[in-house]
């Protein structure tokens, strides 16, 4: 009776234009977003300032605020606020190239050479090796670590072309995978690799449009995975191979709500979920405008996919 009331649902908004106004929905949701409170954090953070900006429905003066606690930040840790996770660097990468800041010195820290440690970020997992990956190719940093990182995460794929941070293979995981090795497709063994993890993407979709795992549907795994396709310059709402009865698009937003996104269906408005949803939406419009993905860098280079440019 579920499955049948969200199919219902996405019928019901694809019937409706509005709703699949990406700069539309990003506007709603800034209303209820407070810029100056955004801070360094997971959630309420670099997420917020990197789709906030990147959709161009903000603009990098606003964020005088968060770039002066950073600046403090750094200043206050000596340029270490967090000696554990590295994916914090690789955040706060992204966020500050968005804002036209220099990561390479904020306050006279690089933050580009924590990334340079390679087994101080893979001491984190997959996620570490990943994120490193993406901020690198963000900043277009050409160093011989991004090679090690490639073949560290190609290592980690299963025989049913996922990727995991546990032993199932998870589409956010395979989707975060995808969107680190967007840029590097001319490789022969990296496009090998992301065509099984298509492929497993495209098996394991819902009817719906979704995706579940460990036996739950959530917001996230349709974020990344938009995410990942407009990163390969696939189109999440026309490619054949992502439409079951509903699309990508119609099942992000089968978790809209008054004030942003749902984590699950028909759940209350969640942060994480809300940052998500936004950051791949922003990735969509900026993928229908031809200008990449959330994660392309201000000079952005091109690799080929089965014959189709892919602007990362």
């Amino acid at each position: 009776m579920k499955k049948i009331i969200t199919l219902l649902l996405i019928l019901i908004l694809s019937q409706n234009v509005y709703a699949y106004d990406a700069e539309a929905t990003l506007r709603e949701v800034k209303e209820n977003t407070d810029i100056s409170s955004l801070t360094y954090a997971p959630i309420g953070g670099e997420w917020s300032v990197l789709y906030l900006v990147k959709s161009g429905i903000a603009k990098p003066s606003e964020f005088g605020a968060y770039k002066e606690k950073i600046a403090e930040l750094l200043k206050t840790t000596q340029g270490e606020p967090d000696k554990r996770k590295y994916t914090s660097y690789s955040r706060l990468i992204l966020a500050l190239n968005a804002l036209g800041s220099d990561p390479k010195n904020i306050e006279g820290y690089d933050l580009y050479s924590k990334l340079e440690d390679y087994e101080k970020v893979i001491s984190q997992g997959l996620n570490g090796a990943v994120f490193a990956l993406i901020a690198l190719n963000n900043g277009n940093i050409s160093t011989p670590v991004k090679e090690r990182y490639i073949s560290y995460i190609l290592s980690r794929q299963k025989s049913d072309g996922g990727f995991s941070l546990m032993d199932e293979s998870e589409p956010d995981v395979t989707a975060m995978v995808l969107q680190s090795l967007a840029p590097f497709t001319y490789k022969e063994d990296v496009k090998e690799a992301v065509n099984k993890a298509l492929d497993y993407l495209s098996k394991a979709q819902l009817e719906n449009g979704g995706y579940e795992a460990y036996g739950s549907e959530t917001s996230e795994y349709t974020s990344q995975v938009i995410i990942a396709l407009t990163a390969l310059n696939i189109d999440p709402q026309e490619d054949e191979r992502f439409i079951k009865n509903a699309s990508l698009i119609d099942n992000i937003y089968s978790y809209r709500t008054k004030k942003g996104f749902a984590h699950t269906p028909w759940g209350e408005t969640n942060a994480m979920a809300t940052e998500q949803a936004c950051c791949a939406l922003t990735s969509y419009k900026l993928f229908k405008e031809g200008k990449g993905c959330i994660y392309s860098p201000a000079a952005s280079y091109k690799a080929v996919l089965e014959g189709l440019l892919c602007v990362c």
